[in-house]
């Protein structure tokens, strides 16, 4: 097996290995639900002017529209998924960009991933 067929099939266990793991119940009781759940109540203050909304980036792959649904199904709610998610299925798997890679071995970083397209982070 190629290098680069051995990272793509790693690529691939590692996406259905999160979305597994997502797809088990929440912790409610996680301080990173609190935190989500205080997120949605702020971004949904009526009257909070434009450049005072926070905005939440996530480096991970958690499927967050679905846990905002299940804590405020009738509130407004957005992020920046850094790295995709597995909602949409575009996870972005690699390491970053090293001029001192070699040539063949380029293809394995992050701005190679077909996914790799960062949203932009100006509001």
């Amino acid at each position: 097996m190629r290098d680069s067929d051995t990272f793509e099939a790693l690529k691939k266990k590692l996406v259905e290995f999160v979305k597994e793991r997502s797809s088990k119940p929440v912790n409610k009781d996680s301080y990173a639900y609190y935190l989500l759940k205080q997120y949605i109540k702020e971004i949904n203050v009526e009257g909070l002017p434009n450049d005072m909304n926070p905005q939440l980036f996530s480096f991970n792959y958690t499927p967050l529209n679905r846990i905002a649904k299940e804590i405020a199904p009738d509130k407004s709610f957005s992020y920046f998924p850094i790295h995709g998610t597995i909602e949409k299925d575009n996870c972005i798997f690699g390491f970053l960009d090293d001029p001192q890679i070699k040539g063949s071995y380029r293809d394995f970083q992050k701005a190679m991933d077909d996914n790799y397209a960062p949203p932009s982070l100006k509001p």
